[in-house]
């Protein structure tokens, strides 16, 4: 059940927790419960605060404000998210991928409108699926076919899968090779270095997200996932007391309930820097001809001065 967990406590009693979200007039990823909120967040002084945090959000793990976007529910997610709606047949598709078994695996699909402008259209964010239930919940996507290209996280090519073949031998495969061989899915190593999550996080602030009223990256808000990460994604706090009174908050994002954060951080971080393929109305459509026809007119305003 939506905003419901559960927990089993050092002394053996099994305890649930009960988030806001539980409740269909307080769900975050609707406009009137987004709504809602923000009046209950300005009364308690907003939801940047440790007392929202720990008590609206159940997180008795923060300390100080620690989250990378503290307003992100209130300033940022209005500003990028939007309504699904049919993409253009010839806009370019491109996705990212982050495995998971107990964790669950993402994958992010985004789609260019131009260079400017790219739209997270959809996710996939589910656990306990292998790597054949993955890639056959993947290719069931009605724009798989579209997709040109997939980031993954770079740890899927390490050789760590025993495979026994038909000779009785026994070989070291990685994921990302079954992918490849067995299961005809192709993808490519994405940037997971020390600092990439800091990269993307100045990429959205200082690039993608700098104009809120003209964002060059929008998300469908029916990607509810990646949205509930990102208002959550945090950094690392001090490791000691002594170490908070003698240095600055630790410049680092914490790991943890991040997948479909880093499936997207693969994609965008690989594809921001290059121009997609060229962007047009396809031959023969109305928008091509009704291009052809502003371009005509621009021409002889110009002659006709």
């Amino acid at each position: 059940m939506k905003g419901v967990s559960t927990y089993v406590t050092a002394g053996g009693i099994r305890a649930a927790l009960c988030h806001y979200s539980a409740h269909p007039l307080l769900n975050p990823d609707t406009p009137d419960g987004l709504a809602r909120l923000r009046k209950i967040a300005a009364r308690k002084g907003g939801m940047e605060t440790p007392e929202w945090l720990q008590d609206m959000e159940i997180r008795f793990d923060v300390q100080g404000s620690t989250v990378v976007w503290p307003d992100f529910l209130e300033r940022i997610q209005p500003k990028v998210t939007c309504p699904p709606f049919e993409i253009e047949d010839y806009w370019p598709v491109k996705a990212g991928y982050d495995y998971g078994y107990t964790n669950p695996f993402a994958l992010t699909v985004v789609a260019y409108e131009s260079e400017k402008r790219f739209y997270m259209i959809d996710e996939i964010y589910l656990k306990e699926k292998d790597l054949y239930e993955q890639a056959k919940i993947m290719k069931e996507k009605p724009y798989w076919d579209r997709i040109q290209q997939t980031f993954a996280d770079p740890s899927i090519w390490t050789k760590n899968q025993h495979h026994k073949q038909a000779s009785g031998k026994t070989e070291n495969r990685s994921m990302g090779d079954i992918l490849e061989r067995d299961l005809d899915i192709f993808m490519t190593p994405g940037d997971n270095s020390v600092g990439c999550d800091l990269a993307f996080r100045d990429l959205l602030n200082s690039v993608l997200w700098r104009d809120l009223e003209n964002p060059q990256l929008v998300i469908f808000n029916t990607c509810t996932n990646t949205l509930r990460e990102m208002r959550h994604l945090k950094y690392k706090q001090w490791a000691t007391k002594t170490a908070q009174e003698k240095s600055n908050m630790p410049e680092e994002i914490v790991s943890k309930n991040n997948h479909a954060w880093d499936a997207l951080k693969y994609l965008v971080l690989a594809t921001h820097a290059e121009a997609p393929p060229r962007l047009d109305y396809p031959d023969g459509s109305w928008g091509k001809l009704m291009r052809y026809l502003g371009s005509m007119q621009k021409r002889e305003e110009l002659v006709l001065g």
